[in-house]
């Protein structure tokens, strides 16, 4: 898990405003061909570190509200 948008290396959970129309949230989907090591933190760091092991990849898109 990298850096969130709340600047946390943490999950965030989606949280959108309570009493909002629903959000959408994307979440990017790699199927890898082998394991990547611990460690790599933030999207740059994970875009360069997957370079070369993609066999496939996804976007899942999700509404949520609270």
């Amino acid at each position: 898990v990298g850096r969130n948008s709340m600047f946390r290396t943490a999950w965030a959970p989606c949280a959108p405003p309570k009493g909002d129309e629903p959000h959408r949230y994307f979440f990017q989907i790699f199927a890898l061909t082998r394991e990547l090591r611990s460690g790599v933190s933030g999207r740059a760091a994970l875009l360069s570190a997957i370079r070369g092991r993609v066999m496939g990849s996804s976007v899942l898109v999700g509404t949520y509200r609270r």
